[in-house]
């Protein structure tokens, strides 16, 4: 087959499929390229579909502002004939669906395989405000750029109505959980704990009515040391105490750099 331009202009070469019907409805087939192979070895020699490009209406037209039409990409799969990619009318793609609800939608694994592969996330306007996330070498990058700036890297969770944000990295690499006011290397809005084997919560770095309290607990979960900032008690309840000793004979031992040892029970 020789399909040539008839003059030398800037006119497309077009081979034309023409479907002629009335009432045209939804996934009704427009016009298809097929791809058919002749095996001899197969049932003393056959004609098989490898795959198809077809053209699908995608809607009822009633008038040539309503003409919508997707392109259907088909191949065969264990002598099975299936789509596998299809454009729809509105420039989305969709890999393994046939109604992908973004620009690409891919139902199934992906992955980007190169010596550094790179996802780049951009604004519209294609301006330095970015976000990459990036493996290479065994590391795994998540990058943001805002400008000539460093952006911030934020972690939220939704439910569908609402969005909360978790954590951040702020622009000068601060950390802040549960708080977007970060004065400091790492902020936290909330209690710290440190769990013992079992689970059982053994230093506790939170707040009490808004005050700055440090609790140590036993591994029974029984606090044993608490710090209040609040006004309320402070206590060691962990056997004998000793300062400047590291063996308290009494409740309360006191060791001074000459020696002398002043004791209280």
């Amino acid at each position: 087959l020789d399909v040539k331009k008839p003059t030398n202009n800037n006119d497309d070469t077009i081979v034309n499929l023409r479907a002629n019907w009335a009432n045209t409805t939804n996934d009704k087939k427009i016009g298809s390229l097929q791809f058919i192979a002749y095996d001899v070895d197969v049932n003393s020699g056959a004609d098989y579909i490898a795959a198809k490009i077809g053209a699908r209406a995608t809607n009822v037209w009633t008038a040539a502002s309503d003409v919508n039409s997707d392109i259907v990409f088909e191949t065969v799969n264990a002598g099975n004939l299936g789509a596998k990619m299809r454009i729809k009318h509105d420039g989305k793609v969709g890999i393994g669906t046939s109604s992908p609800a973004h620009k690409l939608d891919v139902s199934g694994s992906a992955r980007l395989l190169a010596t550094a592969p790179t996802l780049t996330l951009q604004d519209s306007d294609e301006s330095n405000v970015f976000g990459q996330i990036i493996q290479s070498s065994g590391a795994f990058t998540i990058r943001s750029r805002d400008g000539s700036n460093h952006g911030d890297i934020r972690f939220e969770r939704g439910n569908g109505s609402t969005i909360v944000e978790n954590a951040r990295f702020d622009s000068s690499g601060r950390l802040g959980i549960g708080t977007t006011t970060i004065p400091h290397l790492l902020t936290v809005k909330g209690t710290i704990s440190r769990l013992n084997s079992s689970g059982i919560q053994v230093i506790n770095l939170g707040t009490a009515s808004d005050h700055g309290q440090l609790t140590i607990n036993n591994s029974s979960g029984v606090t044993r040391v608490a710090l209040n900032s609040s006004g309320d008690a402070s206590y060691i309840n962990a056997g004998n105490f000793g300062i400047g000793t590291t063996s308290p004979a009494r409740t309360l031992s006191v060791q001074s750099g000459s020696g002398i040892v002043s004791t209280f029970t």
